[in-house]
């Protein structure tokens, strides 16, 4: 799966030759991302990186399961995550998928990176 390059910012995670990467810059005319300083890939060739149990505790979020459904938390940051559903609640309102959509979402929130690098 591709991801849309405007969906992303400097900042997120994405995958791209199976590792997770910063995006360190964006060239959205031509469908460039700059992993690395004056190394670019094209978005076609990256794939966003989904939201897991294992990815939310490597973040630092604690979890309490409640029956089939678990409530993931980080300070006043919570998300909500039912069993049989690819989508992880926030506020019971907003719903993100994958890694980078969790980063907006935070960083919209508190004005921080929640992956300090």
């Amino acid at each position: 799966m591709s991801i849309d390059i405007k969906s992303l910012r400097i900042g997120s995670h994405i995958l791209a030759d199976g590792k997770r990467e910063r995006v360190r810059g964006l060239d959205e005319d031509n469908g460039l991302i700059i992993r690395f300083p004056a190394e670019y890939v094209l978005a076609s060739e990256v794939e966003p990186i989904a939201i897991t149990p294992e990815l939310l505790k490597e973040l630092g979020l604690n979890v309490i399961s409640h029956g089939c459904s678990e409530h993931w938390f980080l300070g006043n940051f919570d998300l909500t995550h039912n069993a049989d559903s690819r989508y992880w609640d926030y506020d019971g309102s907003i719903r993100v998928e994958f890694l980078h959509e969790l980063e907006d979402l935070y960083y919209l929130k508190y004005g921080i990176e929640l992956i300090q690098d």
